[in-house]
């Protein structure tokens, strides 16, 4: 009896809760907004040169900084809170979550082309606090997060579907009737608060023409554009991320060259500057020409990437729907007067692309509008960029910051963990070592990237993988200029990523060791990733975290 008393108190208290959060996470999003709003003092266009380039610089070298003295990262805001919802880990309460929306918001302030997406992480950020005040279990506590980040996005974009879309999609990844109308209590409240404090839309919206049949060609096409300049984009971002280490102090210098980047572009293109919700309320009105749309979404990609992938802080959900607007954009000469449905097709296509995300950005798409002349063209943009987003890269760019983190997060439930494919757990994010480099930097790598081995390389092919072991065992104080070639064991055992878990595990023990290394089936010196017990612990615990809650 006192059992079920106790499931009916902590059923209505975190309805109670949910509501409660929307309104919490609603302020907590004005405030940051707010914030932003000082970015409106740095006019790119109306600033001498030496400013544009200063300011974003000025902002990347206090954001790298603070990140590298307080060993923080100022990006993966999303990635933080999706992780913070699947793992029993205390990720988000804690102090240091708390300084993420700080150095986003001088990053955008400064000009640099990056979003708010930290919106998401603060609404769960203030769940995570409140549940780890009141002391509610990780079941609940999990939903509670999800609650606060729909209730983030309900807040900055007005739309309370998307938002409980959004969570059911990318945070959670499940659904139930009772964890929907949790979101739905929490995202409606949210987006009732929204409206009392005042918050505005993030750019003005006109109306809308419903387009001929004959144009489903054209949206099609959009979102074969949006599905590859995606993929273009996460690959070029994770490059970034891979080679950074290779620059001595990144974490200071690598959100300084972003700036310096984003400065010298936004001299001959404006519209680079900050989240750019400007710009797109601009290509909503005036049709552009085709060139001048490709070469905006070209600089923001390369924008974007760069300060991202060199470790600034922001989101990429702003650059997201900005690079898809002006993909939708650049096709509005074919018929001009559809310049709106284009512009919210791309914009669609490319969320659904970027982030696997198709039910939040049609959802998005309409409550944003109120338009149903939408509902066709974004269904078919939205359709088509998603199908082939998935076949190009099965994992968005979230997926895919979880999966450097060693956090499997795409999985389906009752999979036979057995039959799991070695692609679905490998790591991509690769920290290498080339043959002809001395001892001393592959020591260095390994205790800054708290790694116990490296994969070496001869160019661009495997050649051996070198360990602590190896290092402890055969390396004197004399050798640490000599070749890491000369100490690294050439002897590998590797795994191709069509092979499954069975195999995997069946490798480990029978050859004693701790990690594979991944390559291509049809060629055993291309390297792919690298997959670790401690992949397999993660994976498992993934599986089975609902157990004991």
């Amino acid at each position: 009896m006192n059992h079920l008393h106790h499931e009916k108190i902590s059923y209505w208290l975190d309805a109670l809760l949910a509501f409660a959060l929307g309104g919490l996470a609603c302020l907590a999003v004005y405030g940051f907004q707010l914030t932003l709003s000082l970015g409106s003092y740095f006019n790119p266009e109306k600033m001498s040169a030496i400013w544009v380039i200063a300011i974003p610089s000025l902002s990347g070298l206090v954001v790298g900084a603070t990140s590298y003295f307080l060993r923080i990262s100022g990006a993966g805001a999303v990635v933080d809170t999706i992780a913070g919802a699947n793992l029993k880990r205390r990720i988000l309460a804690k102090p240091s979550s708390l300084l993420k929306p700080v150095l986003a918001a001088i990053s955008i302030v400064g000009g640099n082309p990056v979003g708010s997406g930290t919106v998401i992480m603060l609404g769960g950020t203030v769940a995570a606090f409140v549940g780890q005040y009141l002391n509610i279990p990780h079941r609940r506590r999990r939903l509670l997060i999800g609650c606060g980040a729909a209730a983030g996005i309900a807040s900055v974009f007005l739309s309370p579907l998307a938002g409980i879309a959004f969570v059911i999609e990318v945070v959670l990844m499940e659904y139930s009737p009772y964890s929907f109308s949790m979101l739905a209590l929490s995202s409606g409240s949210a987006f009732l608060f929204s409206k009392i404090i005042g918050i505005k839309p993030l750019f003005p919206i006109p109306s809308f023409l419903t387009p001929r049949t004959i144009h489903l060609i054209v949206f099609a096409l959009i979102g074969i554009s949006c599905a590859i300049v995606s993929f273009m984009w996460a690959r070029f971002m994770s490059y970034l991320e891979r080679n950074r280490n290779k620059v001595k102090y990144w974490q200071i210098f690598g959100p300084l060259i972003g700036g310096l980047v984003t400065g010298t572009i936004a001299i001959f293109i404006p519209e680079i500057w900050g989240p750019g919700f400007g710009a797109i309320g601009e290509a909503l009105q005036t049709v552009k020409p085709v060139l001048i749309s490709l070469c905006i979404v070209g600089v923001k990609i390369v924008g974007s990437s760069v300060v991202l992938g060199l470790g600034g802080a922001g989101g990429d959900l702003a650059p997201a729907i900005f690079i898809g607007a002006f993909i939708g954009a650049a096709f509005a000469p074919i018929a001009p007067a559809y310049l709106p449905v284009f512009v919210f097709a791309g914009i669609c296509a490319q969320l659904a692309s970027a982030f696997h995300a198709p039910l939040t950005s049609v959802l998005l798409a309409l409550e944003m509008t109120g338009q149903m002349a939408l509902i066709v063209p974004v269904v078919m943009a939205t359709s088509v960029a998603s199908l082939l987003s998935i076949k190009l890269s099965p994992r968005s760019i979230y997926q895919e910051g979880l999966h450097k983190r060693g956090i499997q997060s795409k999985l389906g439930q009752f999979q036979n963990p057995s039959e799991t494919k070695i692609v679905d757990v490998m790591s991509s994010y690769l920290i290498t070592i080339d043959q002809q480099e001395p001892v001393k930097k592959a020591i260095d790598l390994m205790r800054n990237s708290h790694v116990s081995g490296l994969p070496v390389l001869d160019g661009k092919n495997l050649f051996g993988v070198i360990t602590l072991s190896d290092l402890r065992n055969n390396v004197t104080t004399a050798d640490l200029e000599k070749p890491v070639g000369s100490f690294c064991s050439t002897d590998l055992v590797t795994i191709t990523p069509d092979a499954v878990l069975s195999d995997c595990v069946a490798e480990m023990s029978e050859n004693e060791i701790g990690r594979l290394l991944v390559v291509s089936p049809s060629n055993s010196k291309k390297l792919l990733g690298i997959v670790s017990k401690k992949d397999l612990l993660e994976l498992a615990t993934r599986r089975y975290a609902k157990i004991g809650d």
